[in-house]
């Protein structure tokens, strides 16, 4: 057995973890990407319905509040005061979504506010 032999079979297996570790964080990513789309979607839909003159939807607003809070969950190891503020946004729609527009200012969960920051998190970064 050459002394290379160990050294290599070490190279390989770092080399093997770093491709896990990547692959890891992609669908970390792509998991992060998917949460915060479906709710800003979810949300935009509903005010389109509520616009239109549909009526509050309890369980639709609850339905909501579960998907900002999954958000919230997902970004958490990013970015802790972005996930703060996806969970507010969820306690937001919890609490009916009745709040002015003082409140969800102050707070800094205005819908394209979130939906930006979150999508700006995950983008991947130049090197160079």
């Amino acid at each position: 057995m050459s002394l290379w032999e160990p050294v290599s079979s070490t190279l390989l297996s770092v080399a093997s973890l770093l491709q896990s570790a990547k692959a890891e964080k992609r669908n970390q990513i792509e998991e992060i990407k998917k949460a915060v789309s479906k709710a800003f979607h979810h949300t935009e839909r509903y005010y389109t319905q509520r616009e239109a003159g549909d009526m509050r939807n309890d369980g639709i607003e609850f339905e909501l509040a579960e998907s900002w809070e999954a958000a919230s969950i997902l970004i958490e190891p990013l970015d802790s005061n972005l996930a703060n503020r996806l969970s507010l946004k969820s306690r937001f729609w919890r609490e009916g979504g009745l709040w002015s527009d003082q409140q969800i200012h102050d707070a800094g969960i205005q819908l394209d506010r979130v939906r930006a920051e979150g999508m700006i998190l995950v983008k991947p970064q130049k090197r160079g």
